[in-house]
């Protein structure tokens, strides 16, 4: 049984419904994701009257508020402020405990989006770009955002799979080539090289900080030094490279110094934020330069120092697991803005608020400033005596997959080979795919794109289309090896799902098996 505080339930549902809502692909200006977003701040302001603070503590959230609310003010962009609000209501919060409750709550949006994406129930972005190596493929998002997003997603739900696991050992090692694996499958259809790349790069940082048992002084701080180097580089090498160095790195992060260069070289970051207007084919694709624009100049240079502080705190403390997560997501941040913008995928934050608390908690010279102040003086809590019957649940699972093995991989094995039979018997991709101009990189003139109504009746019926809005619609057609890739991903797609409903098969009839011997025990011993 476990003691959970009031203040420990709102701050859950601010933080869950806030996951939940990216996780399952919305993004501001919905309706729902509104709904959703004010019931979040209910609980947010709900944990704060709970809450006992110094007067210090009330101080430091004062400021860090009012800066958030004038970057919103002057940007017209809600994350500084929801980042704001994520640091300042992490008092009294146990950070594992809430990455548990994210886990389970990131799995479920995460996957189920994947798995509606799959069966058609949820639409996708799709996109048809040239990759190297590979020729023009679709790239699809799989319910996320966009294809890019649907990686980033996959990262933290690793990273908070290595944070509440805690693998170790060989245990580890298995873990970290089951998540290499899924990270193909996501790459099949993010086709993001750099999301891929990123991940390869955290858990080799994964390995390193947990298998190396002694790091040097020197080691630690390259590692420190990890996120200064990304945000200097980030905003300085746009502007200061050139010629062909400055096309060499730009081509490397997909154009993204280029699109950076746009907005550090005609717009002039706000103190308190900046209205920046996104089109004309440029956005902004980098953390840290996302940071500078719409948190603005004084937010940007406390949130660079917090995560400066919040790296040293890990590795002061031997938190390798979560200093693996915290370097792998500032790395990503190089080359997506999800660090900073509104898509609640920074897991930082909360580490973030901890370690804020902790040095606010430090006895200062002035005493008067260490005075508490709450404005609910009762405690409120709640004995969490878990779901009934789950624990004993896991425990016969567990159980199974340890002593049966083999029966659980000939699941996987049958299963493997029903999708192989179904796929090649009902996947069918038409021989064409008519992609709208517009979301493609192919470039062409009049008489390279066509006029969706002037093409051959033939291609309209046997062809895949990508955001054909009308018969005015100006398109790119495209056959051979992109059709050819679309079937051979639907077809591995099958597969591994077969393998997992055959595990899922193999696992039912196992606890059935169990259950039936222990019932028959028991007659028999009656």
């Amino acid at each position: 049984m476990k003691q959970i505080t009031l203040k420990e339930i709102f701050y859950y549902a601010f933080f869950g419904l806030l996951f939940m809502a990216k996780g399952i692909g919305l993004y501001d200006g919905q309706k729902l994701f509104k709904v959703i977003l004010l019931c979040a701040c209910f609980f947010w302001v709900g944990k704060m009257i709970l809450t006992s603070y110094s007067i210090k503590e009330i101080l430091a959230i004062g400021v860090l508020l009012i800066l958030g609310a004038f970057s919103y003010y002057f940007s017209s962009d809600k994350a500084a402020l929801i980042a704001v609000m994520t640091v300042v209501g992490m008092k009294d919060i146990p950070v594992k405990r809430l990455f548990k409750i994210g886990l389970i709550i990131w799995s479920i949006a995460f996957w189920g989006t994947i798995t509606a994406a799959l069966l058609g129930i949820k639409s996708s972005a799709l996109f048809v770009h040239n990759k190297e190596g590979l020729g023009f493929v679709i790239r699809s998002s799989l319910g996320m955002t966009h294809p890019n997003v649907l990686h980033i997603s996959y990262m933290v739900f690793a990273a908070l799979c290595f944070l509440v696991y805690d693998f170790k050992g060989k245990t580890l090692l298995k873990a970290v080539g089951i998540f290499f694996a899924g990270s193909l499958f996501i790459f099949m259809y993010s086709l993001s090289y750099t999301g891929f790349l990123f991940f390869i790069a955290y858990l080799v940082l994964v390995v390193y900080l947990t298998q190396v048992r002694r790091r040097t002084k020197a080691e630690n701080v390259i590692l420190q030094c990890l996120m200064p180097m990304c945000a200097a580089f980030s905003i300085l090498g746009p502007v200061l490279l050139r010629g062909k160095l400055f096309d060499l790195v730009n081509k490397a992060v997909n154009t993204r110094f280029e699109l950076s260069r746009h907005y550090l070289t005609t717009l002039t970051p706000g103190l308190l934020g900046t209205q920046v207007n996104i089109g004309g084919g440029y956005t902004i694709d980098c953390s840290y330069v996302h940071c500078l624009y719409y948190y603005g100049i004084v937010l940007f240079l406390l949130f660079m120092l917090g995560l400066f502080f919040t790296i040293s705190y890990l590795i002061h403390n031997g938190r390798n697991q979560e200093l693996a997560m915290a370097l792998g997501l500032v790395a990503a941040g190089f080359t997506e803005p999800f660090l900073f913008n509104f898509s609640f995928k920074n897991i930082i934050l909360p580490i973030m608020g901890e370690m804020l608390f902790a040095y606010l908690a430090v006895p200062g010279k002035l005493s008067g400033f260490e005075k508490n102040i709450q404005i609910c003086r009762k405690q409120l809590s709640y004995t969490w005596r878990g779901i009934p019957g789950l624990k004993k649940f896991t425990g016969k699972l567990e159980s199974v997959m340890l002593s049966h093995k083999k029966a659980l991989w000939a699941g996987i094995a049958a299963g493997i080979l029903t999708g192989l039979i179904i796929g090649n018997q009902c996947v069918h991709i038409e021989p064409y795919v008519i992609v709208n101009k517009d979301t493609s990189d192919r470039v062409g003139k009049k008489g390279d794109y066509k006029i969706y109504q002037e093409l051959p009746e033939e291609i309209k019926e046997n062809s895949l289309k990508i955001n054909v809005y009308d018969e005015d619609t100006k398109v790119f057609v495209l056959s051979g090896s992109i059709t050819e890739f679309e079937e051979i991903r639907k077809k591995i797609t099958i597969c591994i799902y077969g393998g997992a409903c055959g595990m899922a098969a193999a696992m039912a009839v196992l606890l059935w098996q169990q259950g039936r011997k222990k019932d028959n025990e028991n007659f028999n011993a009656g």
